[in-house]
């Protein structure tokens, strides 16, 4: 064996000290440090749908009492009576408002269950505060009314101060329950 002067062995120990840190770098504190940023990043996002979650667990809370008030009192069981009702407060408000209704046509779409939907297509035209007016009328509604959608667009060969505000919106009305009798005659019929 070659004999190794003291300098020679202290490069050598050196070097190898520096290749293990290097190794030890490598496989052991890179991983791990990636690891840890992916924890944090993953940590992150889950306190933010935490957070988010939070949230609305709140707003429920502060919204179900006044839910519970309106499905009580203010949904009504018949769909022609809920029409009527909404007929009749988008014209107070078109009338309140200044906002002249050009079109108003509802429908009712086939749907199941305890609440069902009537939708609306309108067509007013005013001027551009008369319309916010008459959208905060909606925004403000006492009764169960939903803007769906929107179109704004100034009204042609006119003054550019009268606009043209097309929308989609609908109102809610609770399903009647089958009678106790008509279920019970229903039944006897087959027998």
């Amino acid at each position: 064996m070659i004999k190794a002067s003291k300098r020679e062995r202290l490069l050598l120990l050196t070097a190898l000290g520096v290749i293990g840190l290097y190794l030890i770098d490598t496989f052991v504190l890179t991983p791990l440090g990636d690891a840890q940023a992916e924890l944090r990043s993953e940590q992150e996002t889950l306190e933010a749908k935490l957070l988010a979650n939070l949230k609305k667990l709140k707003l429920r809370r502060e919204l179900a009492p006044r839910w519970r008030s309106w499905a009580g009192t203010t949904l009504l069981g018949d769909p022609s009576k809920a029409e009527n009702q909404v007929l009749s407060a988008v014209r107070s408000w078109s009338h309140e408002t200044g906002v002249e209704i050009t079109s108003l046509q509802p429908g009712r779409p086939a749907q199941r269950g305890k609440l069902r939907e009537i939708r609306f297509l309108a067509s007013t035209t005013g001027s551009y505060e008369g319309l916010i007016r008459f959208l905060y009328r909606f925004r403000t509604a006492t009764i169960p009314v939903r803007i769906h959608r929107l179109d704004l667009r100034s009204q042609r060969g006119r003054s550019s101060e009268r606009l043209v505000l097309d929308f989609h919106f609908s109102t809610l009305y609770r399903a009647r329950e089958p009678e106790a009798g008509a279920r019970g005659s229903q039944g006897g019929a087959g027998s």
